[in-house]
């Protein structure tokens, strides 16, 4: 079988959890346990020693990604920290903090291609600014810090490097080749002002084993240029499709 994938590069932000101990179970429609030939849905458990925090990521059980969230306590009752809904389509549908099982700070709320719709700013819950941006608004073209970056971060090797890299690297999971599961994934991750890849996650999930992929590369990718502000390192949000394909 001949695995074809396709790289568009692009230009973001997330949060990802700290490496623990993973588990896995099974779903019904129901939400109710079962083995995991009659599940509907996969749920990954991961704790985050460090942090103290406990992440819990839903997918459709052959299909994308639902939901991404970290609480303080294991049984998932109180929300703390980053967390991630998906659209049925599998891109990400809004994104931000809680604090003590409220929302906090900054939520943001996607359109279908990606950009900010609208961005409403809690406090302790209190919903107290509510912005909707009617053109659409991509942060991914926003740095990390204040200010505004001069260049974008880009690969070191450029668009051939990374292609290569892929070329020796990639594995197409063996369910998802099995199940001719193919698909677009984003990947959202911050480039710091020493060109390190920080915080990746998904933006557009596909299906669990494909997004693993994707992730395990982005964190092994070759070195990145970060973007600069009057010639200085700066850090930066960055998106970077990858394409999945079977022929």
């Amino acid at each position: 079988m001949k695995l074809i994938f396709l790289l568009i590069a692009s230009l973001a932000i997330s949060s990802v959890f700290g490496q623990g101990k993973e588990t896995k179970s099974f779903l019904d429609e129901n939400k109710q346990p079962v083995r995991e030939k009659d599940a509907s849905y996969l749920v990954i458990w991961q704790k985050n020693k460090k942090a103290g925090k406990y992440c819990k990521t839903l997918y459709n059980i052959q299909g994308p990604r639902i939901s991404k969230e970290n609480f303080a306590d294991p049984e998932g009752r109180i929300r703390e920290g980053k967390c991630l809904y998906y659209k049925s389509t599998g891109a990400l549908d809004s994104s931000g903090n809680y604090k003590a099982g409220v929302q906090e700070g900054l939520w943001y709320f996607y359109a279908e291609n990606g950009d900010v719709a609208r961005a409403k700013k809690y406090n302790n819950g209190a919903l107290i600014n509510d912005t909707l941006f009617t053109e659409g608004w991509n942060e991914s073209v926003q740095p990390a810090s204040s200010g505004h970056s001069t260049t974008e971060a880009r690969l070191a090797e450029g668009d051939q490097g990374w292609t290569r890299f892929l070329l020796r690297n990639l594995r197409y999971p063996l369910e998802a080749q099995q199940l001719r599961i193919t698909g677009r994934i984003m990947l959202q991750f911050i480039v710091d002002e020493n060109g390190n890849v920080l915080e990746p996650d998904i933006r557009k999930s596909t299906a669990y084993s494909l997004d693993e992929e994707a992730l395990r590369l982005i964190r092994i990718s070759p070195p990145w240029s970060p973007a600069s502000k009057d010639g200085i390192g700066v850090s930066s949000y960055k998106l970077q499709p990858i394409i999945f394909r079977l022929e």
